[in-house]
């Protein structure tokens, strides 16, 4: 009974591996799309906004809206800020971004596209955000 079930066993292995010698995976071929945009510059923010362009904010602090369209980042307007930016952060509304530098942090207003704080300070500012009251926090470090 034992020899039996041993030759049953072993012919079920054989056609198992028999089967899967013959089957084989391919991957499917890739085609590059190439690039569709590149930036001369880095980003310290990117947001999809509400409306959906696009928001960004470069290592030199100049603010931007755009639209994205078949795989073109379009500017629609710049606010040029002129500073070395640590970071960039949206409030939950998407109306003011705060933009840290090194010797302090400015706040722009996007419906108006303009500056509406300018905070210096003596040492660099690594970070900052507005709270859910709208209170605006710095941090230093």
């Amino acid at each position: 009974m034992k020899r039996t079930s041993v030759l049953l066993a072993v012919f079920i292995l054989c056609l198992q591996s028999a089967a899967m010698g013959s089957t084989s995976a391919e991957l499917p071929n890739i085609t590059y799309a190439g690039e569709t945009d590149e930036l001369d510059r880095a980003l310290v923010l990117w947001s999809v906004l509400d409306n959906g362009n696009i928001l960004t904010v470069d290592d030199e602090g100049n603010v931007s809206i755009n639209a994205f369209n078949d795989g073109v980042l379009s500017t629609q307007w710049t606010l040029f800020l002129n500073v070395n930016a640590n970071k960039a952060r949206i409030d939950d509304a998407n109306e003011l971004v705060t933009v840290s530098h090194q010797t302090g942090v400015f706040v722009v207003q996007l419906s108006t596209e303009a500056i509406t704080d300018n905070i210096t300070l003596p040492d660099p500012v690594n970070d900052a955000e507005f709270d859910h009251q709208g209170e605006l926090w710095l941090a230093q470090y």
